[in-house]
């Protein structure tokens, strides 16, 4: 394996870890876009909410003149709406501040808070805005005293300071929507930038060395696969090449079976030509025991002895069941020697 390219069989660890990254950015980036979109609509719902509290301040006016000025049902019908008005005034300042309801947290930004409660140049929104449902609900009581009172102070109140600071709550809900935008929007750039520089990574760290490891790997197969073939033609060649040589040591064999048979065959019909003179030998020499020739037939039979003992050499040379066939028995030495003596 060729340094730097790595290990095959750990690839998967790349692999995993690749794909680790690749989620854990996915789920940061949904969490991240979760979160800006309930970001979104909430701030949207505050926008809404506030400027629904300045419809809301003037409803609470217009329905008071029509109770005032209204006679009998007209009176009734007013006073009625007036008190759902500033029901709905009333839990729109507490979901604008506080949240739990109307889709609102409650979360203000540090302009809001200074707006809704630290206002250095006057009354606080809050103030104002608890201040204004207290006189709204004055105004449905019998004291005429107080709710007089109270409704001048929501005329001067209404078409002026709360107006204009539920109309500037507006603007600030307005701005926070934009700056969170803004910033949602950095954010995803970022997290753009981000999963670009990751994947480019990865790319460069674990893609790229893991192609080279799979290509180095294949590489080194088809050599191998060459070298078995190679191997293959050659084993093949060799075989054919055995098998040659196989089909002419039996073709030698044979002739070399047959040369011998017919070798052994001479010896034999020589051994059996000299068997036969030794035996009319020793017939003669039977006849002629107490003549003058024994000593004669004496030394034809030594020399026979000589021929039969060279034939015996040249017998023994042939394989061993040719020598089996065709070699002089010891009994038959013995009786030839016996001749002899």
């Amino acid at each position: 394996m060729a340094a730097g390219t790595g290990n095959p069989r750990n690839l998967w660890r790349r692999y995993v870890v690749a794909i680790a990254l690749i989620v854990a950015l996915v789920a940061g980036d949904h969490f991240f876009a979760t979160g800006a979109l309930d970001t979104g609509d909430e701030l949207a719902t505050a926008i809404n909410v506030s400027g629904k509290q300045c419809m809301l301040s003037q409803r609470i006016l217009y329905f008071r003149s029509h109770v005032v000025d209204g006679k009998g049902d007209a009176a009734t019908h007013a006073g009625q709406h007036l008190t759902q008005t500033i029901d709905a005034f009333e839990r729109a300042h507490g979901a604008l501040i506080s949240g739990g309801d109307l889709g609102l947290s409650g979360d203000l930004g540090p302009e809001l808070k200074n707006h809704y409660f630290n206002n250095l140049y006057g009354p606080s929104l809050d103030a104002m805005t608890t201040r204004f449902i207290s006189d709204a609900r004055h105004l449905l009581s019998e004291d005429h005293l107080r709710a007089g009172i109270a409704w001048q102070r929501m005329r001067r109140d209404g078409a002026g300071t709360l107006l204009q600071g539920l109309d500037k709550a507006v603007k600030l809900f307005e701005t926070q929507a934009r700056s969170t935008v803004s910033i949602n929007k950095t954010l995803a750039t970022v997290s753009f930038a981000l999963a670009l520089l990751v994947l480019l990574a990865e790319a460069l760290f674990i893609f790229w060395p893991a192609h080279r490891s799979i290509l180095h790997a294949l590489d080194g197969l088809e050599s191998r696969n060459r070298d078995l073939e190679r191997s293959q033609v050659e084993s093949q060649d060799l075989l054919l090449a055995a098998e040659t040589a196989y089909a002419e040591i039996a073709e030698i064999w044979g002739d070399a079976e047959d040369q011998s048979r017919r070798r052994a065959d001479a010896l034999q019909s020589q051994q059996s030509a000299l068997m036969a003179r030794v035996e009319h030998l020793l017939g003669s020499l039977a006849l002629l025991r107490g003549t003058g020739l024994e000593r004669e037939v004496a030394e034809r039979l030594h020399d026979l002895q000589q021929g039969l003992t060279e034939l015996g050499d040249d017998i023994a040379q042939l394989s061993t069941e040719d020598e089996g066939d065709l070699g002089l028995t010891s009994l038959e030495d013995e009786e030839l020697a016996a001749a002899v003596a």
